[in-house]
């Protein structure tokens, strides 16, 4: 998967536009176009910099790490996700260590009554 067919999926994943998309990454519509279709103007592939991946994860509320590996083919992306899990995700992922533990410590208390209920039935 090149990085192109990344933000193309994720655009039409989440209902955005080439323009909502690099809006919010900073880049220009032109460049976002051009690494959807892996032609610049001159014919060539772009070769994205690490600022452009860094922009385009910020976007999709992952880390360089993660998009590096999805558009390396080592991940696949998870279009199972609803656009409710994957906000939920991202808010996970903006939240710190403490907020962290409280919503798994939350999460954790949730498990435990969901597992008693089914026991019980």
């Amino acid at each position: 998967m090149t990085l192109g067919q990344f933000i193309k999926q994720y655009r039409e994943e989440h209902g955005m536009s080439q323009r909502t998309f690099a809006k919010c990454s900073g880049l220009t519509n032109t460049y976002i176009s051009h690494l959807e279709n892996d032609r610049n103007s001159k014919g060539f592939s772009p070769v994205p910099s690490i600022e452009t991946y860094r922009a385009v994860a910020k976007v999709a509320g992952i880390t360089v790490d993660e998009l590096v590996a999805i558009v390396e083919d080592k991940i696949q992306i998870a279009p199972s996700y609803t656009q409710e899990e994957q906000r939920m995700i991202a808010l996970f992922r903006k939240a710190s260590e403490k907020d962290r533990m409280i919503i798994m410590r939350i999460l954790a208390d949730y498990d435990d009554t969901s597992q008693s209920s089914r026991s019980l039935a």
